[in-house]
């Protein structure tokens, strides 16, 4: 049916005119010893199987873990999925070899400067930190991958991510730095900032913060020097803001 609504040539009888001959294509028989993984096909009882999910000792004739097939509708799913890929790759290279291509997700530094040793965060025990402003969409969310600490001693360093819409973090990062007076990137797979979601509101802004009076071994912050006038926002005077 998904062929015949596509084009009046494109028919099921069409297609299997100019399909291979499936004579001499074989597919082992199933082995109930055997580990079979999702999308194999095994020959059962004189019929053709595919498998919905990887399995073990589930005989064909399940239809939560296998599903009737033929040769036909194998070499169909093969020219589809293969057509498929070959379409997105031409779009992508024909968008990139005009420059009319922009990434879906940006992969972006938020807080680029220079920091020198000397020149330090006097500590006045204050919360401190950087402000994030997701883009005003719903269902975009940013994904913190590293954050750098550059301090002046080594320790272990509180970092909270918060939230304008609520008093208390939204979670406590506890870093171990080993190092002084340099910068030390700490990795993450799941720290999410999105614009909405069960915890905060639509809009708002996010925080990365810690308590200066937290700080080990009197450590200070190393400060960093940035140009906020300049891109990625243009007119900015106080904050980037992520889009």
């Amino acid at each position: 049916m998904y062929y015949q609504q596509v084009h009046p040539l494109l028919t099921l009888q069409n297609l299997a005119s100019i399909a291979p001959d499936f004579k001499n294509i074989q597919f082992p028989e199933y082995e109930e010893n055997k580990y079979y993984q999702k999308g194999n096909v095994v020959k059962y009882n004189a019929e053709l199987y595919i498998s919905l999910k990887d399995t073990h000792g589930v005989q064909p004739g399940d239809e939560d873990v296998w599903q009737k097939t033929d040769l036909f509708s194998e070499w169909i799913k093969s020219k589809t999925e293969a057509s498929i890929i070959k379409a997105v790759t031409r779009f992508n290279n024909d968008k990139s070899a005009a420059g009319t291509s922009k990434p879906l997700c940006e992969n972006k530094i938020l807080f680029e400067g220079a920091g020198r040793i000397i020149d330090t965060v006097k500590n006045r025990n204050q919360l401190v930190g950087f402000e994030i402003v997701p883009i005003r969409s719903k269902g975009v969310t940013v994904r913190i991958d590293k954050i750098g600490l550059q301090f002046t001693q080594p320790g272990e360093y509180k970092i909270y991510v918060m939230h304008s819409d609520m008093d208390e973090p939204v979670k406590t990062l506890t870093l171990t730095k080993t190092k002084s007076n340099s910068v030390e990137w700490f990795s993450f797979n799941d720290l999410y900032l999105p614009y909405q979601s069960d915890l905060n509101g639509a809009g708002g802004s996010w925080y990365l913060v810690y308590e200066q009076s937290e700080l080990p071994n009197n450590s200070m912050a190393i400060q960093k020097e940035k140009d906020w006038s300049k891109e990625p926002c243009g007119s900015c005077s106080r904050r980037e803001k992520i889009s």
